[in-house]
Parts: structure tokens; C-alpha cells; sequence
């Protein structure tokens, strides 16, 4: 990326920023649906399970295999969805700098 300093760098940055937004937006989205897909695995297999207590029944569908694999799915969205917002975070945080310094900058010209 160019210096911000150089003409349509600002502009260029800002979508930078929206992009990883609406990325980060996406992979969020796609954890949640992982997420409620996991806890209605989870109901079916602790619905075919019919002896034992709740408790049980409920060790049973979290250990069953298809919950699992569900549920490192889910995990992996997850983590790829904390990165995408922490990429984001950090353009939004080099905007704000930039903002802070063109600011500054302004304000020592008037001093002089």
C-alpha cells in the first residue's frame, strides 16, 4: 500500500477497510450458521439416544462423531472469523493514526 501521504492513498485505505469489514461480516455469518447447525446435530443425536439419564444422553451426543466433526467445523469458522475481525481492527486502527497525524499536522501549521 502507498504512503498515505500520496494522493487517493486515504481513499484507497478506506476501502481497504470496508472490504475486510464485509469479509469479517461474512466469516462471523458463516460461524453462526456452523454454530446453529452443531446444536440442532447435537438435538438429533441426543434424540436417538433413548436410555439413560439427560446428562448421559447429552455425553452421548457430544461424543458422538458427527458432533464432533460438526463442532471443529464450527471452531475453525470461529477462529477465521476472530482473524478477519482482528485484520479489520487493525486497518481501522492505521486509519484512525493516520486521522490523528493529518490532524496534528493541521494544527502545527496554524502555530506558525
Amino acid at each position: 500500500m502507498k504512503s498515505l501521504s500520496e494522493p487517493d492513498a486515504a481513499l484507497e485505505l478506506a476501502n481497504t477497510i470496508q472490504e475486510a469489514l464485509i469479509e469479517a461480516a461474512g466469516t462471523q455469518s458463516a460461524a453462526l450458521s456452523l454454530e446453529k447447525h452443531a446444536k440442532a446435530v447435537r438435538a438429533e443425536v441426543f434424540l436417538q439416544f433413548s436410555q439413560g439419564t439427560i446428562a448421559e444422553r447429552e455425553a452421548e451426543a457430544r461424543c458422538h462423531t458427527r458432533y464432533q466433526q460438526i463442532e471443529r467445523e464450527w471452531i475453525e469458522a470461529e477462529s477465521a472469523a476472530n482473524l478477519a475481525r482482528a485484520k479489520a481492527d487493525g486497518l481501522k486502527i492505521r486509519w484512525e493514526t493516520w486521522r490523528t497525524l493529518q490532524a496534528t499536522r493541521r494544527a502545527e501549521m496554524t502555530l506558525v
